[in-house]
């Protein structure tokens, strides 16, 4: 539905940009470029949004305290035999079958918390310290321990492209997008160096020299020699004296394109921050036979490099080879950080799924703990109305009969002669023992009762 409506949107904003586009203003591109370099810098800089997983915690404690004496004594040992390391060399048969290296130091935790049922969590959840009742969910708490486990870590787990997280491959693919040579980036940040005072106009933006990053695009349209075509009027360090770049003209650019920032989702903006430049391409200069497509308005003859030009020309670009504005060097990197956001996305909804998974369980499991154990007079009457039902399903057969078939041979003899049934030897025993049963169940109880 996103996609969808991505799509819808870019779609209506290119047609009006392309209305507005008539103007044909060098500040309106200028705004262009500057929605993408902000817009990327905000793409860059999100991160993948992780789900709430608290209640694992305390799942992990009832886990523990149901866990058997086996399992508590590997977290009871010294300091010296403490820990996953430890236990693993004296296991190296377990090494290629287990990993629980992550998950070792909480269950440590869960240990420590429970381990003294008059203080912290152990003393706020008594329940977990009910020796029936934890013997009795043992075996259920168990039987969930391995699908808890693995929906912790799959709700807990960052989506990568198997070296790095797609957050940081994201930051990392548009970082090397923002520049453009000579315009260096800062080590592995999202800023830009300044401009080098050796470089110059015609050099860094010659024809074969466009496209290879935003700001080195910004600085190629905006640094003229009247210093006022982006911005309406002169800036000092936007204003060409030669065909030399003024200093600090990229701390400027940035400047003047504001801070970045974000009132909806990050892709989207993107998106159509993307699709307003698509717009403005041609918009301000008619192609022609020597200018393929060009961003900006005024133009030195045929040339985008001459101090006196306000405007980039993307030749190379939309040549017969080439697939037109797809060929961009930085829109190509953008739309691959963009590709990573969308898997991004999705791995999030795995992971909420995972989460709200692990929370059902979880909650199934605290009720499990939470739930009245039955006392001793309610099992006592369980077991009775049990024996009762089975004494009833063993003894019950009719005692005139007018056939041999309602006469079950293993429950009776049927006297032909005078059509009743009687119980047969082997029905006779069980009734035997099983009132001597019930005579030894009541002296149990009664003499439970008497010690009360």
């Amino acid at each position: 539905m996103l996609i969808k409506f991505s799509a819808l949107t870019i779609l209506l904003y290119h047609c009006l940009s392309r209305t507005e586009a008539a103007t044909g203003s060098p500040h309106t591109d200028f705004l262009a470029l500057c929605n993408v370099y902000n817009a990327a810098i905000v793409l860059a800089k999100s991160t993948e949004q992780a789900p709430y997983v608290g209640s694992y915690l305390t799942y992990i404690q009832n886990n523990m305290s149901a866990a058997s004496n086996e399992w508590k004594a590997l977290f009871d040992k010294g300091p010296e035999e403490l820990g996953w390391q430890k236990f693993i060399e004296k296991h190296p048969n377990l090494k290629r079958k287990i990993n629980w290296a992550t998950d070792w130091p909480t269950w440590q935790a869960a240990r420590t918390a429970t381990k003294n049922p008059s203080k912290g969590w152990a003393k706020e959840h008594p329940e977990a310290n009910d020796k029936a009742k934890v013997a009795a969910l043992q075996a259920f708490v168990s039987a969930t321990a391995e699908e808890a486990v693995l929906l912790h870590k799959q709700a807990t787990t960052e989506s990568t492209d198997g070296q790095q997280t797609l957050s940081a491959a994201t930051k990392e693919t548009i970082g090397g997008a923002l520049c453009g040579p000579p315009i260096t980036r800062k080590n592995k940040t999202l800023e830009c160096t300044e401009t080098i005072s050796v470089c110059d106009k015609p050099t860094t933006c010659a024809k074969a020299e466009t496209g290879k990053g935003v700001m080195h695009d910004l600085l190629c349209l905006c640094h003229t020699s009247g210093g006022n075509e982006c911005t309406g009027s002169a800036v000092p360090e936007l204003t060409a004296n030669s065909n030399a770049f003024v200093a600090k003209a990229v701390k400027k650019l940035k400047e003047l394109c504001g801070k970045p920032v974000s009132t909806g989702d990050h892709a989207v903006e993107m998106q159509l921050a993307l699709s307003k430049f698509t717009a403005r391409l041609g918009a301000g200069k008619q192609v022609t036979s020597s200018i393929k497509m060009a961003l900006g308005t005024t133009m030195t003859g045929t040339n985008c490099g001459s101090s006196n030009s306000a405007c980039v020309d993307y030749p190379s670009h939309f040549s017969a080879e080439n697939k037109g504005y797809a060929s961009i060097e930085w829109v190509q990197a953008i739309q691959k950080a963009l590709n990573l956001s969308i898997k991004r996305k999705q791995h999030e909804q795995t992971r909420d799924q995972a989460a709200r998974a692990l929370k059902d369980l979880c909650n199934t499991v605290f009720s499990e703990f939470k739930r009245p154990a039955q006392t001793t007079t309610e099992i006592a009457q369980t077991k009775r109305g049990e024996i009762d039902t089975k004494n009833e399903q063993q003894t019950s057969f009719p005692k005139k009969n007018t056939t041999t078939e309602e006469c079950p041979e293993a429950h009776c003899d049927y006297d032909t002669r005078h059509r009743n049934a009687n119980p047969n030897q082997e029905q006779k025993i069980q009734q035997q023992e099983q009132q001597e049963t019930e005579n030894s169940e009541e002296k149990k109880c009664s003499d439970f009762t008497a010690q009360l």
